[in-house]
């Protein structure tokens, strides 16, 4: 891990390991390496390049010594442990989806809280193109006539309706908690 850690501060060319098929290979053959490439094109991966060393990394999530796959429930990057995996850095939201009907559907069917919407390695950017978008996050899940499909597409609505400076709060709102203030 020495090794993976010490290109970070570089040009974010990281991590080795896990970026070379034939030496995953090795290790665990068929293990996907492009996570790496993904990283670099996230939110996160911008942050680093930009030099803040706060911003998640794949240490974070995965750990760096007992680290385990993700399919193991002892994992921090186990589906149900998730979100809370990025509510340390981002509190208030992960409060929201806790209050919120996903956070029990999500975890009850082993789906991976935060990533459904945002990813996991290749961590998309929050903003209301998300949710108002031409292709927003709700209709991965949501047919556009189904229930969920219909209250997205109303919220969605009222978020394109208010001035831009309120527009991020209630996409934050409406996305994480499923409901949208007067």
């Amino acid at each position: 891990h020495t090794r993976c850690l010490s290109d970070w501060s570089s040009d974010v060319s990281l991590p080795i390991c896990h970026s070379d098929a034939a030496f995953m290979g090795k290790y665990k053959p068929g293990l996907r390496t492009d996570q790496a490439a993904l990283y670099r094109k996230s939110v996160h991966g911008e942050q680093l390049v930009k030099g803040n060393r706060r911003t998640a990394n794949c240490i974070d999530c995965h750990g760096i010594h007992n680290i385990r796959a993700v399919d193991d429930p002892q994992s921090p990057a186990y589906p149900s442990r998730l979100a809370g995996k990025c509510g340390a850095c981002h509190g208030e939201i992960a409060k929201m989806f806790q209050q919120s009907p996903h956070a029990k559907v999500f975890t009850t069917s082993g789906m991976a809280g935060c990533s459904v919407c945002h990813s996991s390695h290749g961590t998309e950017r929050a903003g209301v193109e998300m949710f108002t978008g031409a292709k927003p996050v709700c209709a991965r899940c949501h047919a556009a006539s189904s229930a969920g499909g219909q209250a997205a597409a109303s919220m969605a609505a009222k978020i394109a309706g208010l001035a831009p400076a309120d527009r991020g709060a209630a996409t934050r709102e409406a996305a994480h908690a499923l409901r949208l203030s007067p």
